[in-house]
């Protein structure tokens, strides 16, 4: 019928990983479209869960904190900025609230596998990384990742896993330390505000892999294209007229 909407799964997948590194195990939450309609963006979802899950009074390198990435419902569009992750969890640096985000691919490759977010909560008994593949989750040994930074964590993971196109969410030696002002590196990218490395690292956990090959859909990819070239007239071209007149590059004839 021309105009009728189609289902939530569109923008959405509709799942939410929840995995109790304590307990070991990895469940997955179905949401209905009426949730998604409350928490619109991977801000506003992971906020959510944040504050449905974690109880007051909750210390926020203690176990009862969780730790939550997530995507929004243009991710996976050519929309801007479209593939950032969202980094939601309670700050040990202000005890409050405390999210950051960074770019790169982690979220396309979060939703690619069939997550909208991934809830981590609990702490591992010894140092321990996530594999995230299609509609699979996995806990795994990593004693032998302790130590090194970001950049060889990757390295190795992929090696050992097989892997030469995937993403990777990981800590270095400041996160392992709980350190507050460490970040959690998403690839070449960095979240880094309100503690969200000692986060990690208080849970035990050094990294998380993921790699997809689920397919994105976008309910009307003609209003997307068309909504992100007007946004970029609306946006992009003023800043880029400022910068560009502030440096006197910009080609005009006075």
């Amino acid at each position: 019928m021309p105009g009728r909407r189609k289902p939530m799964r569109y923008g959405y997948c509709g799942k939410i990983a929840i995995v109790d590194l304590t307990k070991g195990q990895v469940t997955v939450e179905s949401r209905d479209e009426a949730f998604y309609k409350k928490v619109l963006g991977g801000e506003g979802l992971g906020a959510w869960l944040v504050n449905e899950m974690v109880p007051i009074g909750a210390d926020p390198l203690g176990e009862d904190n969780i730790l939550c990435i997530a995507s929004g419902f243009l991710t996976g569009s050519a929309a801007p900025a479209s593939p950032r992750v969202m980094v939601m969890t309670k700050s040990p640096i202000t005890g409050g609230f405390g999210d950051s985000n960074a770019g790169g691919r982690f979220g396309n490759e979060l939703k690619k596998c069939g997550f909208d977010a991934l809830v981590i909560r609990g702490k591992a008994p010894s140092l321990s990384y996530i594999q995230v593949g299609d509609g699979q989750i996995e806990i795994r040994d990593g004693e032998h990742l302790a130590g090194p930074d970001t950049v060889a964590v990757k390295t190795r993971l992929g090696e050992e896993l097989g892997l030469e196109s995937f993403c990777c969410a990981s800590i270095g030696p400041a996160g392992e330390r709980r350190t507050l002002i460490s970040a959690i590196m998403f690839d070449d990218r960095a979240a880094a505000r309100s503690g969200v490395g000692a986060v990690m690292g208080s849970k035990n956990l050094k990294a998380i892999v993921a790699k997809g090959s689920q397919r994105i859909e976008i309910n009307d990819p003609e209003l997307v294209k068309n909504a992100t070239m007007s946004s970029g007239l609306i946006f992009a071209l003023p800043i880029a007229l400022s910068l560009t007149s502030c440096e006197s590059t910009v080609p005009v004839d006075s």
